[in-house]
């Protein structure tokens, strides 16, 4: 139980008391009234600043975070504004909170920069967080910034708190739930905690079904024959934490049924992440996680592989953690202990099941569970070894920076982890790898396409598919002369141009990895042309992706 004392008339301090039982004392621990936010702003302007870096001055980046800006941007400002415009692919809350901050970048003409901002405020939010939790199992206040701040500079974390891509905003929900546990049953607010973190970490990512799966198992640990009422204690906690993220799965199912006409579109679309080109069983015997298709044993070896590559501290700590948990009958521990692991498991299955890219930010939450796990250890370790095992945690963060950037040098790895461990360990390769990075090309070629599609859209509608021109549709100053494939209208102008768009945007086919749905309606439309096409706008070595403009006309 823990006990929050009032600060005196003098004083803007919180003592917090704690009872540690293992160590039969109380442990008080002074709590500066303004360090939630003195942690969010010192951590805010770190995120900012590398953001900054990143983008304005590297230009390193992930596409999927332009094309999740795109899906906002295309609610407020498309030739069809409409909150259903945000897509059905990417669970929507990642692109929603980005819609208040878009007429401010918009004005300021940095819209691809506005989930930059969001992730650093997400990444500011989850330090805070972070040092919640960790006050909640009796980390000293030494400490407990020593490991904030092992989370905050840990290479990948800040690069996420900084790229503009929902694992910030996942992983700040992640750790909400885990702080619901951590009060669960003493405190009434942690099952509205836990509930609608879960709903909201679901409208971030798809992981979350795992770990609805884990809390459930974590509820009835923690409430296992606490008293004569455990059962019905327990089924009334599982109803009030399940409602919410129930009520958002079935919501999300219902919109993609009537807007889509398939209530799993969001699953098994052509645009869905089990369709996606970077995956074992589309890519074949060249993905790096072939192996592990179909097959468990290989499957766990990359989880356990790409686990303590991201951070070497997750997997000797997760099992020191769990045999510290079994010796002290630590329920909460093991609750916390098996949310954590069902995304681990739900990311196993990914690779088992041949659905999985390479990229190691599918494997980010291993610094935060790692700082977790040593929470749970050091709650339930005697006092006079703890300054040890701090030095352990500390040293095995440390050791994960060199190891994370060679994983990361890996050809096999995404294009921007390439680049950004490049930039330390071999800077005249990441010049090279440059125009094999999807972001630099997007960057580079969307002001160029811009500028002639706005050029043509003078004369009449210009129709272009949002999946691969989404930079594009940002860069347009005029994006209402544009149909674009978030247009509740865009299926039909795509299946017969002819009198209702006057161009149209076509990309080259032979682009890496990018799936487009004018190429599919009309395979041979770039090469060729066709009776009702023709060729007005060739991007040639403008470009490092291939562009043409064709000009629709009536059959002659």
């Amino acid at each position: 139980m823990t006990h929050f004392a009032k600060p005196t008339k003098y004083s803007t301090d919180y003592i917090i008391r704690q009872k540690d039982h293992l160590n039969d004392r109380t442990v008080e621990t002074i709590l500066k009234k303004n360090e939630d936010l003195f942690i969010f702003l010192l951590s805010f302007l770190l995120d900012i600043g590398m953001a900054y870096i990143l983008f304005f001055v590297l230009r390193i980046g992930n596409s999927d975070a332009l094309s999740r800006t795109a899906n906002a941007y295309y609610v407020l400002y498309s030739r069809d504004p409409h909150l259903a415009a945000i897509g059905f692919i990417w669970p929507p809350l990642p692109s929603i909170l980005q819609l208040p901050l878009l007429p401010i970048t918009k004005a300021l003409n940095i819209i691809p920069f506005t989930g930059n901002i969001v992730s650093a405020l997400s990444g500011a939010a989850c330090l805070v967080m972070m040092n919640k939790l960790l006050i909640n199992m009796n980390v000293t206040t030494p400490i407990r910034w020593i490991l904030v701040a092992l989370l905050q500079f840990h290479p990948y974390t800040w690069y996420l708190f900084s790229a503009g891509m929902s694992e910030a905003v996942f992983l700040f929900f992640i750790l909400t739930t885990l702080f619901g546990l951590s009060i669960l049953p003493e405190s009434m607010r942690s099952w509205v905690i836990v509930g609608f973190s879960l709903a909201a970490a679901f409208f971030t990512r798809y992981e979350t079904l795992a770990m609805i799966v884990g809390v459930v198992l974590a509820v009835f640990i923690i409430m296992l024959e606490i008293d004569s009422e455990w059962k019905a204690k327990s089924e009334g906690l599982l109803i009030a934490i399940l409602l919410p993220p129930f009520y958002g799965i079935a919501l999300w199912i219902f919109f993609n049924w009537t807007l889509m006409s398939d209530p799993f579109y969001f699953l098994h679309s052509q645009f869905s992440l089990s369709n996606a080109a970077d995956i074992a069983k589309i890519a074949g015997v060249s993905h790096p996680y072939y192996r592990g298709w179909e097959n468990l044993l290989e499957s766990f070896r990359i989880g356990i592989t790409r686990s303590y590559q991201q951070c070497i501290a997750y997997p000797v700590l997760g099992i020191f953690a769990f045999i510290s948990i079994l010796q002290h009958q630590d329920r909460k521990g093991m609750g916390m202990f098996l949310a954590m692991i069902s995304i681990t498991a739900f990311t196993v299955l990914q690779v088992f099941q041949g659905s999985l890219a390479s990229w190691m930010r599918y494997w980010f939450y291993a610094a935060p569970f790692s700082l977790v796990m040593a929470g749970i250890i050091q709650k339930n370790l005697i006092y006079k070894w703890r300054f040890l095992f701090n030095l352990l945690v500390i040293a095995l963060f440390i050791a994960s920076t060199p190891l994370l950037l060679n994983s990361m040098h890996n050809s096999q790895m995404g294009s921007d982890e390439q680049r950004l461990s490049a930039l330390i360990l071999d800077p005249e390769k990441e010049v090279a790898l440059r125009e094999k990075d999807g972001f630099w090309v997007y960057l580079n070629d969307a002001p160029i396409v811009a500028e002639a599609v706005d050029n043509f859209s003078e004369e009449g509608l210009v129709l272009v598919d949002s999946n691969s021109s989404f930079s594009v549709i940002m860069e347009s100053g005029y994006p209402k002369r544009l149909v674009s494939s978030n247009d509740s209208d865009y299926f039909t102008v795509l299946n017969d141009p002819i009198g209702k768009a006057t161009f149209i945007l076509v990309l080259d086919p032979a682009a890496v990895g990018v799936q487009n749905t004018i190429n599919i309606a009309y395979p041979s439309l770039f090469e060729k042309g066709a009776d009702w096409a023709t060729l007005v706008w060739d991007s040639g070595n403008q470009t490092y992706n291939h562009w043409r403009i064709y000009q629709v006309h009536s059959i002659e």
